[in-house]
C-alpha cells in the first residue's frame, strides 16, 4: 500500500501531535546540535566491469562530501524531538556501478534527493519519542514520525556506522532495512533483554523500474551478556512486508541474528547471518553471511582502530545477468587521535559471478576522513 502524499502528511501530523505531552509548551526544554563533514576519496581497479550503458569500467578515482546535521530538544525527563539533515555532494564509486553491493553505506548525493520518490530533498529523519520508566531495569520507548528502521533493527557494536567503521554496506546493516519514512518504532529492555519493533509505509524499486510502495514490519530480541573474555550482545531479527512485490503480490520475508563479541580489552569479534525469501523483483540476494573483527588501542599503536571483515552473498535471480553470489573483503585502519577529527585507510575487494558468466571484480582503495563541530 501505498499512502497519498496528502494521507500520509496528515498521518505524520498526527502522530508527532498526538505523541506530545499536553504540558509541551510549559516545560523548560533542552535542545542540543550536531555536525560532521564526511570526505571520502576513492580509486577504483574495475575488471570485467561495465555500466548502466554496457560500457567497460575502466580504472576511475571518485570522492563525495557528506554534511550531516541534526539536532534534539528534550521534554521534561522522558521526551525528546529529532530531526536529522545531509547535503552531498557526489555519488562516489557507487555511482559508476559495475558490481552489485554499495563500497560508501553513507547516503550520498542520489540517496539525499527525492528520498523515497516523495520529492524531499535532504531531510532524513524527524519524529518525537516518548520514554517510560516502568521499573529500576525495566524501560519503554516509542517514536513515531520520519524514521530510519536501521535506528533500532540490526545494531552492531562494530559493524553498524559506515563513518568510522567499514565502509562497504554488506558490513552495516543486513539488505531491505527502510530508512527515512513515515513509521513507528518501539524499543523496550529489560535487564539483559532488549526488544525493538518498527512499522514503515515506504517504497522499493523494483527490477523493472517501478516503484513499489509497502508495509515494512520488523522485529529484533537482543540480549546481552558477560563473561570471562568480555561483553556479549546476541539479536535475533526478523522481518515481513505486506504482499505487494512481483506481478503475483508477493511479500518480503527475512530471519537473522547479528552479535558481537569481546575478546579481551582490545578485540571485538562480530558476525551477521540473514536469510531472505525468494522474491526477485526486489531482492537481489537470498542469503548473507559475514564476520570480522575490531582491534583497538593495546592490540595497536594508541589511537589506532583497525578492522577486517568477509562476506558471501547468495543471489536470488535464474536469470542471465543475475548474480549467482558475491563475496566482500575489508579492511581498514583508523586514526582516531585528533580529537574532533579522524582518518581512515579502506581497502575493499569485491567480486561477483553472474549467471551465465561474467565475472566483475573491483578492488577499491578509499580514504576517508571525518570532523564533528
Amino acid at each position: 500500500m501505498n499512502l497519498p502524499p496528502a494521507t500520509r502528511n496528515t498521518l505524520l501530523n498526527v502522530l508527532l501531535v498526538s505523541l506530545l505531552p499536553a504540558p509541551l509548551l510549559a516545560e523548560e526544554s533542552r535542545f542540543s546540535f550536531g555536525a560532521t563533514v564526511t570526505g571520502v576519496m576513492q580509486a577504483g581497479d574495475f575488471d570485467d566491469a561495465f555500466d548502466v550503458g554496457g560500457d567497460p569500467i575502466g580504472d576511475t578515482t571518485r570522492g563525495s562530501m557528506v554534511i550531516d546535521l541534526d539536532g534534539a530538544m528534550t521534554v521534561g525527563a522522558s521526551g525528546i524531538v529529532y530531526a536529522s539533515a545531509s547535503f552531498a555532494e557526489g555519488n562516489g564509486l557507487d555511482g559508476v556501478g559495475g558490481v552489485s553491493v554499495r563500497v560508501n553505506a553513507d547516503d550520498l548525493e542520489d540517496d539525499v534527493r527525492d528520498i523515497n520518490g516523495h520529492g524531499r530533498d535532504y531531510l532524513l529523519e524527524a519524529w518525537y519519542a516518548q520514554r517510560f520508566d516502568l521499573d529500576d531495569s525495566s524501560s519503554l520507548e516509542i517514536a513515531g514520525g520520519v524514521i530510519d528502521a536501521t535506528r533500532y533493527i540490526d545494531a552492531n557494536r562494530v559493524a553498524n556506522d559506515e563513518n568510522h567503521q567499514f565502509m562497504n554496506e554488506v558490513f552495516v546493516n543486513r539488505f531491505f532495512m527502510p530508512s527515512y519514512d513515515i513509521g513507528v518504532a518501539f524499543s523496550a529492555t529489560r535487564a539483559a533483554w532488549s526488544a525493538s519493533g518498527v512499522w514503515m509505509n515506504t517504497r522499493a524499486d523494483d527490477t523493472e523500474g517501478r516503484t513499489e510502495g509497502f508495509n515494512f514490519y520488523g522485529l529484533d530480541i537482543g540480549r546481552r551478556h558477560e563473561s570471562a573474555i568480555g561483553e556479549g550482545n546476541f539479536r535475533l531479527i526478523g522481518i515481513t512486508t505486506d504482499d505487494s512485490f512481483g506481478d503475483n503480490g508477493s511479500a518480503v520475508h527475512s530471519l537473522g541474528f547479528s552479535m558481537d563479541q569481546s575478546w579481551g580489552e582490545h578485540v571485538i569479534l562480530f558476525s551477521r547471518v540473514g536469510g531472505f525469501s525468494d522474491e526477485e523483483s526486489v531482492l537481489v540476494y537470498k542469503s548473507l553471511y559475514s564476520a570480522g573483527l575490531q582491534v583497538s588501542a593495546g592490540g595497536l599503536p594508541a589511537k589506532w582502530v583497525g578492522g577486517f571483515a568477509y562476506a558471501f552473498l547468495s543471489g536470488g535471480g535464474n536469470a542471465v545477468g543475475d548474480v549467482r553470489e558475491t563475496r566482500v573483503c575489508e579492511t581498514y585502519l583508523r586514526w582516531a587521535g585528533g580529537g574532533r577529527f579522524d582518518a581512515t585507510l579502506d581497502v575493499q575487494y569485491v567480486a561477483d559471478e553472474l549467471r551465465g558468466g561474467g565475472n566483475p571484480t573491483l578492488w577499491a582503495i578509499g580514504l576517508r576522513a571525518n570532523y564533528s563541530f
